[in-house]
């Protein structure tokens, strides 16, 4: 029991560490956030949040109402100016979202259709200005 003040003080440093996250990345993060409670509300299901393999991650794995099996991409910003959020995702990005997608297909045996969306959100102030749901926003090719 005597260690429990250096443990809660260990935590209480983590914790305050976690929360000087540079602004971009708390952006991020309330915009995954927002995201999820975006598809929730459509009915969606969320599977994993931040689901990684490798060096390659995909922001939501989730199932829309119809059970299709989609990974979205979040794409945050303070605002348009250069440019909305979603066209940041390029043919790079795209490729490790695919490439991730069949990882995660070949890890859980999911042999079923998948589809790949992107949500745009506009955030400012932490408050949520605008979110845009593009819904099969490229296809795998091969």
């Amino acid at each position: 029991m005597e260690n429990l003040p250096f443990m809660t003080l260990i935590c209480t440093q983590h914790i305050i560490f976690k929360l000087k996250k540079h602004p971009s990345q708390r952006n991020g993060q309330l915009g995954e956030q927002a995201a999820c409670n975006f598809l929730k509300e459509k009915g969606y299901t969320i599977i994993f949040r931040n689901w990684r393999t490798g060096r390659l991650e995909v922001d939501i794995i989730c199932f829309d109402p119809m059970k299709t099996l989609v990974f979205v991409e979040v794409k945050t910003r303070s605002s348009k100016y250069f440019g909305a959020p979603g066209n940041f995702v390029d043919a790079k990005k795209r490729r490790h979202l695919m490439t991730a997608a069949e990882a995660y297909c070949q890890k859980f045996e999911h042999c079923a259709e998948i589809r790949f969306d992107i949500i745009s959100i506009i955030l400012v102030n932490e408050t949520i200005q605008e979110i845009e749901h593009f819904c099969d926003a490229f296809y795998e090719t091969g």
